[in-house]
């Protein structure tokens, strides 16, 4: 198996590249704070973006490299929300994944889930709760620029799939 949790930081720093929040995923911060956890960083944007309240500590107990796996599923189904992941869109992730020294292991499945036709079934079917839920929502925002009809309705579906109350497009 490869590190999970360095695959995610990697695709979240990725998505995070050029923003405010790429500084506290890139090592250190401005403030020189250590480098954020992304799935503890994620659980605490989703927060934010879908409203839902974390569970309390020890209520809901996840295997840190099977959530991992999860959100970086996540990340890849939204990135194929247009339809596909485009050449340059596979570099790009790839190139990342390359400059952030994960293992050859782990760039071969992202390239495996690139490939794999999206499955919302399969994905929604791995959601436990709904804190896990809102992380998996939030983790799909993170991962595009929701600019096309196509991602604003992947959105919606993902949303209403997970049982989210709050729609998507207040998210997006």
């Amino acid at each position: 198996m490869f590190d999970t949790a360095q695959l995610f930081n990697a695709m979240l720093q990725n998505a995070f590249r050029g923003t405010p929040l790429a500084a506290v995923m890139s090592g250190v911060n401005a403030s020189g704070v250590a480098a954020a956890d992304g799935v503890a960083l994620l659980a605490n944007l989703s927060r934010a973006i879908t409203g839902v309240a974390p569970a309390a500590a020890g209520a809901t107990i996840h295997d840190e490299d099977a959530k991992a796996l999860l959100l970086a599923k996540a990340m890849i189904a939204a990135a194929k929300a247009d339809g596909t992941i485009d050449e340059d869109e596979q570099l790009n992730i790839l190139n990342s994944l390359a400059e952030a020294g994960v293992s050859a292991a782990a760039r071969s499945w992202v390239e495996q889930e690139m490939a794999a036709s999206m499955d919302l079934d399969a994905l929604v079917a791995e959601v436990s709760d709904p804190q896990l839920a809102s992380e998996v929502f939030t983790a799909s925002l993170m991962a595009i620029t929701v600019d096309t009809d196509a991602e604003r309705s992947y959105l919606a579906e993902l949303a209403a799939r997970l049982g989210l109350r709050r729609p998507a497009a207040e998210a997006a």
